[in-house]
């Protein structure tokens, strides 16, 4: 937010608030967030595509991430481990064998 020009409160129901963020420098120039305010949790986040240009095209408008299943569980975790792509050989990450092919920089 730090980057936006403008943040703006759009509504307030029934649980619900919705703030929309203003940045023109930005791929997404706007995006809305929609945030539960029992919880605090964001339920929903739409980002807005700018007009098709001739420095750009896109395929759609819009893209909207809705968050429904949110749980305050630990993560496991090996769900992100590096195990199967980087060792530690003699003090310094390597990739694995199975990586021999690409390079890694570190």
């Amino acid at each position: 937010l730090e980057t936006a020009e403008s943040v703006v409160f759009k509504s307030d129901a029934a649980g619900v608030r919705t703030y929309r963020v203003y940045m023109a420098q930005s791929l997404t120039p706007q995006t809305d967030y929609v945030i539960d305010t029992r919880s605090g949790w964001i339920k929903k986040v739409v980002y807005y595509y700018p007009p098709n240009s001739e420095e750009a095209a896109y395929d759609m408008y819009k893209m909207e991430i809705r968050y429904t299943q949110i749980t305050t569980d630990r993560i496991d975790p090996s769900t992100y481990s590096f195990k199967g792509y980087l060792k530690k050989q003699q003090g310094n990450w390597v990739l694995h064998p199975d990586f021999a092919a690409y390079r890694f920089l570190q």
